[in-house]
């Protein structure tokens, strides 16, 4: 089904970011390749290959709210490919500090939210960088089967 919750409609090509100068002289150069996700920008490219944020395609997967399956995938693939487990990778962040339960209850993702809290209950108290946990997007987006599905703990 369409519709404006659809992430790929939301997900645009990696671009290059201007970064301000921070000390004297300024610079002309761009910074690193970042991406732009819901219309805020995320991921430096070279953050996500050293393993400081999570990757983009694991990202696109918590916010596909059709397809858990796919998102299990994904999380497999990418324990299989960096050598980490469920652990350390549920507990990468995006630039924003937001985990992977922020990302998929911000995008109404219900069945991936009770996945999370099922293996990481730890992460409905999480906040990112400005204070907000997952119950605080999902009621934002007005997600009402998510804000159910956290008010009972996965239950």
């Amino acid at each position: 089904m369409g519709g404006s919750d659809n992430s790929e409609s939301d997900w645009r090509r990696p671009q290059k970011s201007n970064k301000a100068a921070t000390t004297s002289g300024s610079s002309d150069q761009p910074s690193s390749e970042t991406a732009v996700i819901n219309g805020e920008t995320h991921l430096p490219l070279e953050d996500e290959a050293n393993g400081k944020y999570m990757p983009v395609k694991l990202y696109r997967a918590a916010a596909n709210k059709d397809d858990a399956d796919h998102f299990v995938h994904v999380i497999e693939e990418i324990a299989a490919e960096k050598s980490l487990d469920l652990s350390q990778i549920i507990q990468q962040v995006t630039p924003l500090g937001n985990t992977l339960l922020h990302v998929a209850a911000s995008h109404g993702n219900e069945e991936s939210v009770n996945l999370l809290i099922t293996a990481s209950p730890f992460l409905i108290a999480k906040q990112n960088f400005v204070g907000d946990t997952a119950f605080h997007l999902a009621a934002r987006a007005g997600h009402q089967l998510v804000i159910t599905t956290l008010l009972h703990g996965g239950l």
